[in-house]
């Protein structure tokens, strides 16, 4: 139980892109041998939709763990590759990416204690240190993910809490001279499925608010934004047979023309081999 909720609080705590992970709460579901994910973008022509395809990413899996991941143009020419390796005991221990000539773009190594993930460094092409993250915990729970550069100088900070029942509350996100950057806050259903995810900026003003929607059977359908009490994006998501996800579709919500309009902006489809 202390290494799953090590793991879950670490795959929440990320404020790169700003938004919910979606694969973090819908997770992935049976055997797979691999996926492979298309991202498209979308134009409009004459009132009408079209999408291209704009990259593409393979994932293989070896005894239920990433092994390898593709990235491909559109036609199917690979631009890198990351190869995923593993420690005795199963823990995710190295990440190494190449280009298509197969030289080294760069590296992550990580290590453990009991099973539990302590650091995080990635280095450089020509094996120089980048960047060192280091975790902390309390009650089995991660509480301080703190990012270092290459000379060890601390480069942000970000601290969470928990609700009594062990679920992430909040996550702060501080900058090197310790002023906030970002800050989430957490709220769930009666039954403990994450409800909505509320974010703040540096002056604690209300940034958005992410509302999530599950179907009949438990699965994620959807992710409504707000901003302002006015709902400006939303992102649906449909599943395979399987209950994996299978497409991703995302909307921009505008007042427009006298009425609300929904504009689709990208699509990510997921195909399976299992």
């Amino acid at each position: 139980m202390k290494k799953i909720l090590c793991i879950a609080a670490m795959a929440l705590i990320s404020f790169s892109a700003f938004s919910v992970d979606i694969f973090s709460v819908a997770g992935r579901k049976g055997k797979i041998k691999s996926f492979t994910q298309t991202d498209y973008t979308v134009t409009t022509k004459f009132g009408n939709y079209f999408r291209t395809p704009s990259a593409k990413t393979t994932h293989t899996f070896t005894d239920g763990k990433e092994a390898e991941e593709i990235h491909l143009t559109p036609r199917d020419v690979v631009i890198r590759k990351v190869v995923w390796n593993y420690d005795e005991q199963g823990n995710l221990s190295e990440k190494v990416c190449s280009n298509a000539e197969n030289d080294l773009e760069w590296k992550t190594a990580m290590t453990y204690k009991d099973g539990v993930q302590q650091d995080h460094s990635e280095y450089d092409s020509t094996g120089n240190l980048k960047n060192r993250t280091i975790y902390t915990y309390t009650d089995n729970l991660l509480t301080d993910k703190t990012l270092y550069d290459g000379e060890g100088a601390l480069v942000e900070k970000t601290i969470c809490t928990y609700t009594d029942t062990g679920k992430i509350a909040t996550l702060c996100n501080y900058i090197a001279d310790g002023s906030l950057r970002e800050k989430q806050t957490y709220a769930y259903t009666v039954e403990g499925v994450l409800d909505a995810i509320t974010y703040f900026d540096k002056d604690l003003k209300e940034a958005k608010i992410e509302s999530l929607r599950y179907d009949d059977v438990g699965l994620l359908a959807e992710v409504t934004t707000y901003e302002n009490d006015k709902v400006v994006k939303r992102t649906l998501v449909k599943y395979d047979d399987k209950g994996n996800i299978s497409r991703i579709s995302e909307y921009n919500i505008a007042d427009k023309f006298g009425t609300t309009v929904n504009e689709l902006i990208s699509i990510a489809e997921f195909v399976y081999e299992y």
